[in-house]
């Protein structure tokens, strides 16, 4: 046994731990690339961080969400910093890194290979797009990572994280609303080969869930509009 041990269990563990070296590495670089980001692009550039702020202070006010159009999780979290100036840029460099981590992992469990997650890693640590969403308050930093939890969570089987991310992204930007019960019922049916009682069963956790993830927010609303409305007036 002492060959196996010296040359499978110990192999393990030097690669486990020079795989958290790197991505430790690569999470330190996607976290100085957000700061410099913040030296240069002027606080306040787009009209949206400003919005997330006004609605955050109605939130730890108590009072309705002036805006018709904007769904609440990205606004809380801001309420949760206390409202701070800067609180969208804590949360792009929070997400940002957890993002690139997600990325690492998706990738590494898609492709059976570590060298791809590292490059993956890599390439999410410092691409422009992410880092803008995060210095300029835009939901795309917050809502990226959901999505990319929720389907790394599809693909491993783990059906209420998966959902539970699917609705948490629904909350922050309504776009996966329609999708979401697709991609459950898909993977299901076709990835999983469950069948339709199976399926169906998966799609009634989802229904549950959503229903009690969302249901502050329709008492929101309903108390609002005295009407329900289901996510909100806006077309997106």
């Amino acid at each position: 046994i002492e060959p196996w041990v010296r040359n499978k269990f110990l192999g393990y563990i030097a690669t486990y731990k020079r795989d958290l070296i790197q991505l430790g590495i690569i999470m330190l670089v996607a976290l100085v690339a957000r700061l410099l980001a913040l030296l240069f692009i002027p606080d306040g550039l787009l009209p949206d961080s400003d919005a997330y702020r006004k609605i955050a202070s109605e939130i730890s006010a108590g009072i309705f969400i002036s805006s018709d159009d904007t769904m609440p999780l990205y606004p809380l979290l801001i309420a949760l910093l206390g409202g701070a100036k800067q609180a969208h840029a804590y949360i792009g460099m929070i997400f940002g890194v957890i993002s690139v981590v997600l990325v690492w992992a998706f990738a590494r469990t898609l492709f059976e290979d570590r060298k791809v997650g590292v490059v993956a890693a890599w390439m999410m640590s410092v691409y422009p797009m992410a880092i803008f969403y995060g210095a300029v308050g835009l939901t795309e930093s917050v809502f990226v990572p959901l999505i990319l939890g929720a389907f790394l969570a599809l693909h491993k089987n783990r059906l209420v994280w998966a959902s539970t991310l699917f609705v948490l992204s629904i909350l922050t930007r309504p776009t996966m609303d329609v999708f979401a019960p697709i991609m459950i019922l898909w993977n299901a049916l076709f990835i999983r080969k469950k069948g339709v009682f199976l399926a169906f069963r998966d799609l009634m956790i989802y229904g549950i869930l959503y229903a009690l993830i969302m249901s502050p927010w329709w008492y929101h609303n309903l108390k609002k509009y005295d009407h329900f409305v289901r996510l909100n007036q806006s077309f997106g």
